[in-house]
């Protein structure tokens, strides 16, 4: 009868990934960046002062210098919990974000079929591969961010496949407005992201004749696939609806980047 009060799997990964990081074993690499100092240092004259910092106040050959602190809003957050709870509140919070980041994506992929002993396995593999990032430092909280994010939006594709309405979606700026404050450039550029909205049961045949680019041919020419984008947002505008460009010619932008051997 008290069945319902056993966690479930995705509650064990939450609680043992949260343990593991405040006590147990990978609680030391917490702090293994020194990036953390200066995040709490930023956020507590932010705190001071009620202001953005726009110049640089700690380099000695740059100081007085223009500056921004594009994560600013985690500075002041991580300065707040630093100021109440000390750098032991500073890893509790970023545990919590992580666990709870493993613990989402364990539920979003059981609920979009995923067989759960492959599930587990590729969420084994995935921490694993993650645990190097596994830092007090602005993009934990990206992580849990991003993956709210999608799982409004596949909530919300969900809701319109089935004919109901499903208001969420209008969290969605909301998250994306927070996460680029809170973020580094690295994981910024992931939240003015390209999305795609597929119909998941659709099949379509790759052919260079329907693709959306001016390149004369395909790898994949032929190959027939199921799953597919009718709607994709870039930036947060439409480019493609229903499988139709609707986008603004030259739009987007070249990205220079330096010839690798």
């Amino acid at each position: 009868m008290l069945t319902f009060l056993l966690p479930s799997i995705a509650d064990l990964i939450f609680i043992i990934l949260f343990f593991a990081l405040t006590y147990g074993s990978l609680a030391p690499a917490m702090l293994g960046d020194a990036d953390i100092g200066w995040h709490i240092r930023s956020g507590e004259n932010i705190l001071a002062t009620r202001a953005v910092p726009q110049v640089d106040v700690f380099s000695a050959t740059m100081a007085g210098r223009t500056w921004f602190a594009w994560e600013w809003l985690y500075d002041a957050l991580i300065a707040w919990i630093h100021r109440a709870a000390g750098l032991n509140g500073v890893v509790t919070f970023s545990a919590f974000c992580v666990a709870l980041t493993f613990s989402f994506v364990f539920r979003w992929s059981l609920k979009n079929g995923g067989a759960l002993a492959t599930t587990v396995l590729l969420l084994l593999f995935s921490i694993m591969a993650s645990s190097i990032h596994f830092l007090a430092r602005p993009h934990v909280v990206g992580w849990l961010l991003t993956i709210i994010w999608f799982w409004i939006l596949d909530q919300s594709q969900r809701s319109t496949l089935e004919g109901r309405t499903d208001p969420t979606p209008i969290c969605l700026p909301v998250l994306m407005i927070l996460s680029s404050l809170t973020v580094t450039n690295e994981y910024r550029s992931g939240l003015i992201r390209t999305t795609f909205m597929a119909v998941p049961n659709r099949t379509l045949v790759l052919s260079a004749r329907t693709h959306h680019m001016k390149v004369a041919y395909n790898p994949y020419e032929g190959r027939t696939v199921t799953g597919v984008s009718e709607t994709v947002l870039s930036r947060g505008n439409v480019i493609i609806d229903n499988g139709a460009f609707v986008g603004r010619a030259g739009a987007g932008s070249f990205l220079v980047r330096s010839a690798r051997s």
